[in-house]
């Protein structure tokens, strides 16, 4: 049984995420930026049968990231972090608002490599450790109206390649 932190967990792949990890009778720890939204994954999982551990995170702030990996690693650690949170910011590139520029950046981007840079000196200690990296095509090839999404997912699979090199000799597993 492995110790996991999802992050993005009210919907969609996070939230199924968590629920896949969580029958393999992993310990989950499920997060969210606003617990307000956790019905979808309270449902799920007790459609599911399985139990997990619901915690609010928002990766765009230090202050929340330092708390909760503090509050794991206290904890005993993590095996897995799959950086899952994420936001989509499509448009025309002149007229996107620079507010949703720098949330998609911070999300997308700068979030999960706070939570990596936080976690990582644990998982190289331990000599073990693996971090899934959510992306999508749009890391690879930009589409008109797709811009800012591309731009971000792409620095993240920048980041993502050069630190599975980094972390490889210490037993850590970056995968996209």
């Amino acid at each position: 049984m492995a110790s996991v932190l999802i992050t993005g967990c009210s919907s969609g792949m996070g939230l199924a995420t968590a629920i896949a990890f969580a029958r393999r009778g992993d310990t989950v720890f499920a997060s969210m930026r606003d617990l307000a939204t956790r019905r979808r994954l309270d449902e799920a999982s007790d459609a599911a049968g399985v139990e997990m551990s619901v915690v609010q995170l928002d990766v765009c702030d230090p202050t929340s990231v330092d708390r909760v990996t503090a509050d794991l690693l206290d904890r005993g650690g993590l095996d897995v972090v799959v950086n899952n949170a994420g936001v989509s910011t499509l448009g025309a590139i002149e007229t996107i608002d620079e507010a949703e520029i720098r949330l998609a950046l911070d999300t997308n981007v700068v979030g999960p490599l706070g939570v990596v840079r936080r976690l990582l000196p644990h998982m190289r200690e331990r000599g073990s450790g693996a971090i899934v990296n959510v992306s999508s095509v749009a890391g690879t090839m930009a589409a008109p109206f797709t811009g800012i999404y591309a731009a971000s997912k792409h620095a993240l699979e920048a980041w993502s390649e050069a630190l599975a090199a980094e972390a490889a000799p210490f037993g850590v597993r970056v995968a996209i």
